[in-house]
Formats: structure tokens, C-alpha cells, sequence
């Protein structure tokens, strides 16, 4: 309640702002550490990067198709390595790291099903993904998989995040 009374009062000063683009409905959608660029995840496996002063797009980026995958959207998008980054998550079981500045893949790690979240550690340093396959899956910034859980009580999580000492992982 105190957080739902925080933003409407945040709105209500002009404290917000949104930004208003022209493009296909988005899945998900991060800002920068600095707050100097958003990012955008669609249905179309394609990634937007825009300025936020000027909501000019920057950069689009375009997740590669998965041979036999009817659907492959992203789902999840998060900044990661102090903004120079990001991750993907998507319908194609896929987690990707993402170079901002080149455009370039970094890897790519799997699950055998859909990833319906993605998240960046506060120092950057892990990335958890959960997916309806019943994994959890915590990698490291170059991309060495570092733990693996498989939990069926997992095939129903929509989101994962960690705590702000990166240590603890919740899932719901």
C-alpha cells in the first residue's frame, strides 16, 4: 500500500514520465543503470534500444530464429555489466548475453523450454533465468553456468529476481 501511495504521489507531482514510441507491442522492457537508455523485448525476437531524453532508437538487435520454434518471441530483457549489456530471455528456451555498443552476442545459454524470466544480479556479475521446462539457472557474466536447479514446482514461475546483495534468488 505505502508503495501504490508512493507512485500515485510521484504521479500526481509530475515526477514520472513516459516515453511514447512507434512499435510493435513489447514482452518486456529494462532501463539502464543510468538511466540514460531503455530497452524493449518483442513478440518479433527483435530488441529496441532507445535513448530516453530523446526516445530516439538507437540500436535494434535481432535474436536469431530456432529451427522447429513456432514462437520465437522474447520474453524478458534486462541491462547487465554496468549497462554495456543485456540479457534475453525467450520463447525459444534461449538466454542471451547481448554487447550494446557492437550489436554482437556474447553466448548463449539454453533451457529446454521457454524462459519466461531473465535477472541481472545488483553487481552484475550473475544472471538467473527460470523457465516452464522447471529449471532455474544461475550463470555467470561470461556466460559458465553455475548452478542448475530442476524443481518441478518451477514449470509454473513467471519471474525471478535477486535480492540486492545478489546472494539470495527468489522465483514465484
Amino acid at each position: 500500500l505505502q508503495a501504490e501511495r508512493a507512485l500515485l504521489q510521484a504521479v500526481l507531482n509530475n515526477r514520472l514520465s513516459a516515453i511514447w514510441t512507434d512499435m510493435p507491442p513489447l514482452n518486456a522492457v529494462a532501463i539502464s543503470p543510468d538511466g540514460r537508455f531503455a530497452a524493449g523485448a518483442g513478440s518479433d525476437s527483435l530488441v529496441y534500444l532507445w535513448e530516453i531524453d530523446s526516445a530516439a532508437p538507437t540500436r535494434i538487435l535481432t535474436a536469431p530464429r530456432t529451427p522447429g520454434i513456432n514462437d520465437n518471441g522474447l520474453t524478458a530483457v534486462a541491462f547487465a555489466d554496468a549497462g554495456r549489456a543485456l540479457v534475453t530471455a525467450g520463447q525459444d528456451g534461449a538466454v542471451r548475453l547481448w554487447d550494446i555498443e557492437s550489436g554482437e552476442m556474447r553466448w548463449t545459454g539454453r533451457h529446454r523450454s521457454v524462459v519466461v524470466d531473465a535477472a541481472v544480479s545488483s553487481n552484475g556479475e550473475k544472471i538467473a533465468s527460470v523457465s516452464t521446462d522447471g529449471t532455474l539457472r544461475i550463470w555467470r557474466l561470461d556466460g559458465e553456468l553455475i548452478l542448475d536447479i530442476s524443481d518441478g514446482r518451477l514449470r509454473s514461475a513467471r519471474a525471478v529476481a535477486f535480492n540486492p546483495s545478489g546472494a539470495l534468488v527468489g522465483v514465484t
